[in-house]
């Protein structure tokens, strides 16, 4: 039975194989007999191409194996997003990194009814919303899970995998702390004024002064010039604080 078949059509006729036809075995459409050429050694009479594919010239493995990528990559074409290009950028999507437990402290004091304890998988943190009596819509609990958080450094914005041959996202191959701030604003537990200014205030420290001493593997000496020169600029942080805040804004 066929998905655009019409209400009042005569099912007998639509499902009769001597009155449709069949699939094309090239193109995989639907057509009626009159597109096949006849053929006594088939089984249907008739030849498995239609008229237009069998006119097609032979294409090569590696031919037909790029017409399948082109086929796939333009069928995925809903499944992009704006910016695309913008996700694919892991280095930059670092951004402004926090430890988890910096950002948790920060979040524990703007969203009083959220609880935080460990997850399922080892290295994620659960995250629930509570709430004050029991919920009818929860079956009675007084608790709904949200989303989980990882442990260890996140970075600013969410790092994505894609998929190489339909270029689309797959799955947050790390989370970030943005994402986070996003899922509580969505659920209704913090706003995008409050997260904007009290997440403004911390970042020059928590994540420009740390972030960078995790990435170093080289000698002592130069371990040593960093911590000097977060020293030195240190006297800075005023005017660098202001820079962030207008950024935000």
């Amino acid at each position: 039975m066929f998905d655009n078949q019409a209400p009042d059509l005569d099912l007998r006729k639509a499902t009769s194989p001597e009155i449709y036809g069949k699939t094309c075995g090239g193109c995989k459409n639907d057509f009626d007999w009159i597109h096949f050429r006849k053929s006594s050694s088939q089984l249907d009479g008739h030849v498995a191409l239609c008229y237009s594919c069998e006119a097609s010239p032979a294409m090569s493995i590696a031919e037909h194996t790029a017409r399948t990528r082109e086929r796939n990559f333009n069928a995925a074409a809903d499944q992009r997003v704006r910016f695309q290009d913008d996700y694919k950028n892991d280095e930059a999507r670092i951004g402004r990194a926090m430890y988890h437990a910096d950002f948790l402290n920060i979040v524990r004091k703007l969203v009083p009814n959220i609880y935080i304890t460990e997850g399922r998988i080892e290295g994620d943190l659960a995250v629930f919303q509570t709430y004050p009596c029991p919920q009818p819509d929860l079956e009675g609990r007084d608790f709904r899970y949200l989303f989980y958080i990882p442990t260890g450094l996140l970075p600013e914005y969410s790092i994505w995998e894609f998929d190489k041959i339909r270029d689309i996202r797959i799955r947050e191959s790390q989370r970030g702390w943005r994402t986070v701030l996003l899922r509580l604003i969505k659920s209704g537990m913090l706003t995008v004024n409050t997260s904007k200014v009290k997440f403004a205030k911390g970042l020059v420290h928590l994540g420009l002064a740390v972030a960078p001493l995790l990435e170093i593997k080289e000698s002592k000496s130069k371990l040593r010039n960093i911590l000097l020169g977060i020293a030195v600029g240190w006297h800075a942080s005023c005017a660098t604080y202001h820079f962030f805040i207008e950024k935000d804004e």
